[in-house]
């Protein structure tokens, strides 16, 4: 990046901090060398690559902004074709092998200068040379050999720029590298903390969890047990009236009852004491029944000191009850069964049946009369023990 200068024209000493892109325009490859110093140019020289040195004495010219938004300037100096600064043709030949990379055969030409040439500067440039190229296993010995033995020679100059230049190279390099380890070190504790950070807070959010399960687990539990508790005292006070119920009803009705429903009176054995009519009632099994059985099964009866017998059509009527009770039997649920047809005990005889009886229907189909029937029907049929209050 160029800065804009202070003025225009001829720029003896110019704030630019140049590039090899801005002095190739020179027609060479260069290589600037120079020393920079808070955007300052301190040196009066600028080295190349490898085919030319920018000689001292150039200006830079101000040529102002261009239509794509760059800024322009011109380089104005003498430039002198070198490879290197090398300047004995043995050690030219050595770069081109160099080049080539037959670097064996450069060494050996480099070793036969040093050794066995009385040429004191073309000793001193291929010192310099097996420093620049990387041939000599300490570089800084050579230096100082090189210093030592030639003092006045311009390569003890050109190889403290190098050597100052590596050395810059290496600590910077070495710098990044101490930066990018420090960088690295820094993202992992940033990653771990990052890591532990994240685990810490998935267990957090366990405990939370767990501690949440757990605060509902006994809020549940908590639950349940009042849930327990209030069934308890329900039951027992459910009980208690039961108690006081049936306490009041067997003082009034007698030892043995239970509950009482509308006009009729359950015992604990199970028989209903119908107020009105002053008949007990008994239930039968709770199955398909011809007449014969369910007559068998009365005269078999012996609940509550017997005396059972089969009522008659009227008796049954009298349990009637239009929208009582349960299965659509139209009477008290004391005496719930599921059928809707209950054996009477009258007996006769009809066009149909020589040998007929009275059946009454509960339900939706009931009356009054009933229905004379076989004896031996048996579906949706059921059997009743009636008897006189005792």
């Amino acid at each position: 990046m160029v800065q804009k200068p202070q003025r225009s024209g001829i720029i003896r000493k110019p704030y630019y901090l140049l590039n090899e892109k801005q002095l190739n325009g020179a027609g060479v490859k260069i290589k600037s060398m120079t020393t920079i110093k808070d955007m300052v140019l301190y040196s009066d020289y600028i080295e190349s690559k490898a085919e030319a040195v920018l000689l001292p004495g150039y200006n830079i010219l101000d040529m102002g902004y261009s239509a794509d938004g760059t800024y322009q300037v011109v380089l104005i100096g003498k430039v002198k074709t070198v490879s290197e600064g090398i300047d004995s043709k043995e050690l030219r030949y050595a770069k081109r092998l160099m080049d080539r990379g037959e670097k064996a055969k450069a060494k050996r030409i480099i070793t036969d200068i040093i050794e066995n040439s009385k040429d004191n500067n073309a000793v001193a440039e291929a010192m310099y040379c097996q420093v620049l190229w990387k041939f000599a296993s300490d570089q800084r010995d050579t230096f100082e050999k090189l210093k030592a033995y030639y003092p006045n020679s311009k390569y003890v100059s050109r190889l403290k720029t190098l050597l100052d230049e590596r050395e810059r190279k290496r600590k910077e390099e070495e710098r990044k590298r101490i930066e990018a380890e420090r960088k690295r070190k820094a993202e992992d504790r940033k990653r771990i903390e990052a890591q532990r950070k994240r685990k810490a807070e998935i267990e957090r959010k366990k405990e939370e969890e767990e501690c949440k399960r757990i605060e509902a687990e006994r809020k549940r539990k908590e639950e349940e047990r009042k849930r327990i508790e209030a069934e308890r005292r329900r039951k027992v006070e459910e009980a208690r009236k039961r108690k006081v119920e049936r306490e009041r009803l067997e003082s009034i009705w007698g030892k043995g009852a239970l509950r009482k429903e509308g006009r009729y009176i359950l015992y604990s054995s199970g028989r209903v004491l119908d107020i009105n009519t002053d008949l007990e009632w008994y239930p039968g099994p709770d199955k398909n029944t011809t007449w014969d059985e369910a007559k068998r099964w009365v005269a078999n009866l012996n609940v509550d000191g017997g005396g059972w017998r089969m009522p008659t059509g009227k008796e049954l009527w009298s349990l009637y009850q239009k929208g009582a009770g349960v299965y659509g039997m139209r009477m008290t649920s004391l005496l719930a069964t599921t059928p809707v047809t209950i054996w009477s005990g009258e007996t006769g005889a009809t066009r149909l049946y020589p040998k007929a009886v009275l059946q009454i229907r509960f339900g939706e189909y009931a009356t009054s009369e009933g229905v004379w029937v076989s004896p031996s029907y048996y579906k949706h049929r059921r059997g009743f023990a009636a008897r006189s209050r005792r």
